[in-house]
């Protein structure tokens, strides 16, 4: 017993030190995510410590060890629980209407479209982002259309397919192939009556896994934070970017972009794997700039997707903006960005014009 707790333990504080390197590499960056999970399994060890029988002074530092591994992992997720001030205040002003933001994975191989289709129905959201949309997901939610009849339609059968639909008209719609040919992201700007209009970047880069490292992930989410941070109204990013809320990655994004997470503060709304309890991590995204307040914030339940769809509300406020604090890039944040940039195979840079 004490081999075993023994080497569970070393497990545990190795697979919590090696996201302290930074690199790309696809085995090291998957320990971003389990957090919670590495998180729990070191506050039971401890637990059990003097019953599991690993005594002397290897034991004693093991027991360190885990002890650090522990703090490090709370201090990763802990933004993501109740105890953290939130970093987007909630709605103050009532009769503002909100914009409601629906994005679901769909799991291309699933078809039960109907599922979703009257979710979408149910919660009625202004902007609606379906990822891993072939031919016959696009046939499916053509029944949305009627009240979101403004639509960017990728349709693609390599899981990377992305549909839009909003209720508001959208413009200056491009759909961009930043980084590889394969893999589409989509911008365009909505007008919202008695608003100011808002820039949409609809993102689903591919995520690590063997043979695929994070270094062309990492490298959209940096170009899609810097082109955020330029546009001077609303800003609404929104996707499954294949990345934890609390990555190196992802709060180097919103540094770039100085845009804030609705879930700070508030919890981590996990929304994969649907078919995991135990195994699930908050992947769906709705990032804004400091121009919104929350009024809403929901995972939705199951529609035979690996993923829980996540619904957001949020309204655009008069003085949000001079209330609200944003997280900022110094100069080593940007001197990263630029590297990680650089380290991307660019293959992508196509764009072109696709609304309906």
């Amino acid at each position: 017993m004490s081999w075993t707790m023994g080497i569970l333990a070393l497990l545990v504080i190795v697979a919590t030190a090696l996201p302290i390197v930074r690199t790309h590499a696809w085995w090291v960056r998957g320990f971003d995510f389990p957090r919670l999970q590495l998180a729990v399994i070191a506050a039971m060890l401890l637990l059990a410590w003097p019953w599991l029988g690993v005594a002397g002074a290897t034991g004693y530092v093991l027991a360190a060890a885990l002890m650090l591994a522990l703090a490090l992992q709370v201090w990763r997720i802990w933004p993501y629980t109740r105890l953290h001030p939130v970093q987007t205040q909630w709605a103050a002003e009532p009769h503002t209407p909100g914009l409601r933001v629906l994005v679901a994975n769909v799991l291309q191989d699933n078809r039960d479209g109907a599922a979703l289709v009257q979710q979408v129905q149910q919660h009625r959201p202004d902007l609606f982002l379906a990822v891993e949309t072939d031919a016959w997901w696009a046939s499916v939610l053509s029944a949305v259309e009627t009240g979101l009849p403004y639509t960017v339609k990728v349709v693609q059968d390599n899981t990377y397919g992305m549909l839009l639909y909003s209720r508001y008209p959208l413009h200056q719609v491009r759909v961009r192939y930043l980084i590889e040919d394969s893999v589409p992201s989509i911008v365009a700007v909505m007008e919202i009556p008695e608003s100011e209009p808002v820039t949409v970047f609809c993102l689903h880069p591919r995520p690590p896994r063997p043979a695929q490292d994070t270094t062309d992930r990492d490298a959209e989410l940096v170009q899609v934070g810097r082109e955020a941070r330029q546009c001077r109204g609303p800003v609404l990013v929104a996707g499954d970017l294949n990345d934890v809320a609390w990555s190196h990655t992802t709060r180097l994004f919103q540094r770039v972009s100085r845009l804030l997470d609705p879930r700070v503060g508030r919890g981590m709304y996990s929304t994969f794997n649907a078919n995991w309890p135990f195994i699930r991590f908050p992947l769906d995204h709705v990032f804004h700039s400091e121009h919104f307040r929350l009024r809403l914030l929901n995972r939705l339940g199951p529609v035979g997707s690996d993923h829980f769809p996540a619904l957001f509300e949020l309204t655009c406020e008069s003085r949000a903006a001079a209330q609200q604090s944003t997280p900022d890039a110094d100069s080593r944040d940007w001197k990263e960005a630029e590297n990680i940039r650089g380290d991307a195979d660019d293959g992508g840079g196509r764009e072109q014009g696709s609304s309906r």
